[in-house]
C-alpha cells in the first residue's frame, strides 16, 4: 500500500489520509464500514473499495481492518492492510461478461432448436402427407399397368408392351 499511496515507508497512514485516497463514491461507505466496527465493539472488519492510485489510475483494494481497544473495551486504535485486487475483480467482471454472455447465447442456441424442431415435425408432416396422397394414386396407377402386362385386357403389341414394362 505504500508504494500504491505514494506513502513513505516509514511513516504510518492514518485512517483519514486512507479516506482522502479512496475514491469519492466508495468514501461513505468506507467510513461507514469502520465507524460502525469500531462502534459495535467488533474486532476487525472489511470492505472492497476503490481507492486512487498516485498515478491516476484507480486501483480496487481488499482490506481487513482490526480495531485496538483498551481493557475497558474502548477503541484505542484502527489498524489494517490492504490488498490490490484490481486484477482480480477486472478477471471476475469479465467472467461474469462471459456468463451474461454465454447464456444469452445459450437462451437463442434454445429458440433455435425449437424453430428447427418445429420446421423438422412439419417437414416430416409433409413427406408423410404427399407420401400418402402419391401413394394412392399410384397404387392404382401400378395396379392396372400390371392387369395390362398380364393381359387381363387383351394382348399388347409388341409397341405397346415395351413402354407398359417400363411402367
Amino acid at each position: 500500500m505504500f508504494d500504491l499511496l505514494d506513502v513513505p515507508r516509514d511513516s504510518i497512514p492514518s485512517f483519514g489520509f486512507f479516506l482522502s485516497c479512496t475514491h469519492p463514491d466508495d468514501r461513505e461507505a468506507v467510513q461507514q464500514i469502520a465507524l460502525n466496527a469500531v462502534r459495535a465493539g467488533a474486532e476487525s472488519y472489511e470492505f472492497e473499495a476503490r481507492v486512487l492510485h498516485r498515478n491516476g489510475k484507480t486501483v480496487n483494494l481488499y482490506t481487513l481492518g482490526k480495531v485496538i481497544r483498551d481493557a475497558d473495551g474502548n477503541p484505542l486504535q484502527v489498524i489494517g492492510t490492504s490488498q490490490d485486487v484490481t486484477d482480480y475483480r477486472q478477471a471476475t467482471n469479465q467472467i461474469r461478461l462471459q456468463n451474461e454472455s454465454l447464456l444469452k447465447a445459450n437462451g437463442e442456441l434454445a429458440i433455435a432448436r425449437k424453430q428447427a424442431e418445429a420446421a423438422n415435425k412439419l417437414k416430416s408432416q409433409f413427406l408423410a402427407t404427399m407420401s400418402h396422397e402419391l401413394r394412392t394414386p399410384l397404387n392404382a396407377i401400378v395396379g392396372f399397368v400390371e392387369l395390362l402386362r398380364d393381359g387381363v385386357y387383351g394382348e399388347l403389341n409388341t409397341r405397346q408392351a415395351g413402354p407398359v414394362e417400363r411402367i
